[in-house]
């Protein structure tokens, strides 16, 4: 199973136009795998600043607009 580079990533996210982008496979201190790095998606996607969320809970209600990159805290294990 192959996963998608940061910059192949996005421009499928730019065609499917999703609300919400939850990134999850991308480089970390805990893989091993041949991924680009989340910084490296961030850019390609536009978003400057981000803050780790701990969970999310989706609504239909509260889905955004525009599409969202919604980044969740890295846990081990």
């Amino acid at each position: 199973m192959g996963a998608l580079d940061a910059d192949k990533a996005a421009e499928v996210i730019a065609q499917l136009e999703p609300r919400i982008v939850v990134p999850m496979h991308y480089l970390t201190q805990y893989t091993t795998l041949k991924l680009d790095p989340l910084p490296k998606f961030l850019k390609e996607m536009g978003v400057t600043e981000h803050e780790p969320q701990e969970s999310l809970r989706v609504a239909r209600s509260g889905l955004p607009e525009q599409t969202q990159v919604v980044v969740l805290e890295c846990k081990q294990g």
